[in-house]
């Protein structure tokens, strides 16, 4: 990311609902309320070098995958994990490469180098003074169920089908 005197934004696009201006304003200004607004598939990155505090977010799906390595008292993001690590001279994670191996995947943070982390689902990440919180800023759309059995929850997913389905039950007769 640029060094330079004023916040710099790069943001990887699919297909983006977002006004990026306007979230890169939320994000110098702090206001990290409302993130699940923002739709479509992105990953941004920002660098505030006044100061010297840095985001990395996707979207809520984490369509585009987004690595982030610490070095040299700066935070380094990109959307290729084998680019950004040979860029940083990161080797191998073991339990990276035998995760990979034995699921034929990798699940987020993890990756395949030592020092490398993915954004999760829904995930932001802040680096500032050294520290690198991260936060969720994808809300669920529904509150947890409470359910006693499997019974239970199966017909109350059946609800929900039926009426995404338009499917009405009628009486019978």
């Amino acid at each position: 990311m640029d060094r330079g005197q004023g916040p710099d934004l790069r943001c990887a696009l699919g297909d983006p609902l977002v006004d990026l201006e306007e979230l890169l304003q939320r994000f110098l200004a702090e206001d990290l309320a409302d993130l699940n607004r923002y739709e479509g598939t992105f990953a941004l990155a920002a660098w505030d070098a006044r100061r010297r505090q840095g985001w990395a977010l996707n979207d809520q799906a984490s369509m585009l995958n987004l690595y982030y390595g610490e070095q040299d008292a700066g935070l380094y993001v990109a959307t290729n994990a084998f680019s950004l690590a040979c860029a940083l001279g990161m080797g191998l994670n073991p339990h990276g490469v035998q995760g990979l191996l034995a699921r034929n995947a990798l699940l987020a943070p993890t990756t395949m180098f030592a020092g490398l982390r993915r954004v999760n689902v829904g995930e932001h990440i802040r680096y500032r003074a050294g520290m690198l919180p991260y936060g969720e800023h994808w809300n669920k759309y529904e509150p947890e169920a409470d359910y006693r059995s499997v019974r239970e929850a199966a017909d109350a997913a059946a609800v929900v089908v039926d009426r995404a389905s338009g499917y009405e039950k009628r009486p019978p007769g």
